[in-house]
């Protein structure tokens, strides 16, 4: 061998290790990130924040486990609530049974007790094996679902930025906090990633098999959260980007259509038979109706305006919509009831279309506010070697990173090429979806990945532009 060939094997296996170490440094990167973040969360912090939702879901959970009952009374063997109480979609209340039953295998599994959790700090106050399982479930489908993303960014030849997006989303503490929520959001953030991700692969391959799992995911979504009915007009708008005729395109529709109509049709046939009038579709099934949701857009304009209190709210909705049956709730909103109040309300305050409309542009204000600014860093502010007395700096950094990201985001949405923008419409719509109907921060979560991807895409962009 002369020293030309000697060289050229020299610089291939050179080659050959470098490749061998970027193949492998990032995926050694990502699990220790998540492995600290695990420890962060779990073992430094040992987290009891839970939400009054949670309390709610955590009884549904239990009731469905241990008595076969779809309430979330606090119910014992002597006293059984039979009657069901559809105010919550059955997907996310049958996770938190099937993780209990796992549970129930190695231990009791029981309501939470009156001294067992503190209303107004949020607390749970006694350790329940169940919840933290659900927990570390939750913080495993967070990881996956930026793993999802990730994929969706390899899937559309996005190389530059997409090992930064995802080390960047798992370090983004207000995303990966999430998990330890007993709420939805963890859930529907796993869904969406995966449903993404499948979108992404049909509109690169064209088969339809990716189709039939992503409207699989809709349903199992659409199930644990009723507005996510409408990412199923995606599946059609696919197919026509994907240049499949008009025809063809509706026939698949239909088949996709009675796929996703089987997944819900239990729970449908289940309240059906409860409640049986047709109206019930508008709302999936659930009590939370349009109704009940116009009555309290009504009620928080009367409070923007001055006119009722944030007690007068709680008074309300503790009077007139938590404590009645389902079939109460349907009643109401099916005769008039609920818009009769809305309206009454509404003409109290003296409301004309001028004022209805600045107080849904100050709604809207404050929803965008919840979508680009997210300030739930407190694993990170609640670290033992901090002084909580002395944060002030830490903080003003933390929102600074968040108050960052609020402003290159929308900046980087406009520079996102068309086929990005074709590839992202589920994280898209749903940014836009929750723009008219979300409220807390946490309701975003799910497209904070997408939101890092934007930012980051626009620096990279700059930077080369530079």
């Amino acid at each position: 061998m002369n020293k030309n060939d000697q060289n050229i094997t020299r610089m291939e296996s050179i080659h050959e290790r470098s490749h061998l170490k970027n193949k492998f440094l990032f995926p050694i990167i990502f699990v220790l990130i998540s492995i600290l973040q695990f420890y962060g969360l779990f073992i430094f912090n040992k987290p009891d924040h839970f939400a009054p939702d949670s309390t709610g879901y955590h009884a549904l959970a239990v009731n469905i486990l241990k008595y076969g009952v779809y309430n979330s009374s606090i119910n014992t063997k002597d006293n059984i609530d039979y009657e069901p109480h559809f105010i919550r979609e059955p997907g996310y209340p049958l996770f938190l049974a099937g993780v209990y039953g796992v549970c129930s295998m190695v231990g009791d599994v029981s309501h939470i007790s009156s001294d067992g959790y503190d209303l107004n700090a949020k607390k749970l106050l006694d350790e329940k094996r169940e919840v933290r399982a659900v927990q570390y479930i939750q913080f495993f489908l967070m990881v996956m679902s930026v793993l999802f993303f990730y994929q969706t960014l390899q899937a559309i030849h996005i190389s530059a930025v997409n090992k930064i997006v995802s080390v960047a989303s798992l370090l983004f503490v207000p995303f990966i906090q999430m998990s330890i929520n007993i709420l939805r959001e963890p859930l529907i953030t796993f869904l969406l990633a995966l449903f993404a991700y499948l979108l992404a692969l049909y509109l690169k391959k064209g088969d339809h098999l990716y189709l039939w799992c992503a409207v699989l995911l809709i349903a199992l979504a659409s199930l644990t959260w009723q507005v996510m009915i409408v990412f199923t007009i995606l599946v059609f708008i696919a197919m026509l980007l994907r240049k499949e005729t008009f025809l063809k395109a509706i026939v698949c529709s239909v088949f996709y259509g009675v796929l996703f109509i089987a997944i819900m049709m239990p729970w449908l046939l289940k309240v059906y038979a409860y409640y049986p009038d047709i109206r019930i579709l508008k709302s999936g099934g659930t009590s939370l109706t349009h109704e009940v949701m116009t009555t309290n857009s009504a009620i928080y304009e009367a409070k923007y305006y001055g006119r009722m209190s944030s007690e007068d709210i709680s008074n309300f909705e503790h009077t007139e919509y938590y404590p009645l049956s389902s079939r109460e709730v349907f009643d109401r909103s099916f005769n008039g009831w609920y818009n009769n109040i809305a309206d009454s309300i509404r003409a109290e305050i003296g409301s004309t279309n001028l004022m209805h409309y600045k107080f849904v542009a100050y709604r809207m204000t404050t929803r965008l506010k919840n979508l680009l600014f997210h300030k739930n860093w407190w694993p990170v502010l609640k670290y033992k070697f901090w002084d909580p007395r002395n944060n002030t700096l830490l903080k003003f950094i933390l929102y600074g990173i968040s108050a960052l990201l609020a402003i290159l985001f929308p900046l980087g949405i406009i520079k996102l090429s068309k086929q990005q923008i074709v590839f992202f419409m589920p994280y898209i719509l749903y940014g836009a979806l929750f723009m008219i109907i979300g409220s807390e921060s946490r309701r975003f979560v799910p497209i904070i990945p997408f939101m890092l991807f934007c930012s980051v895409n626009l620096i990279r962009k700059y930077k080369n532009n530079g």
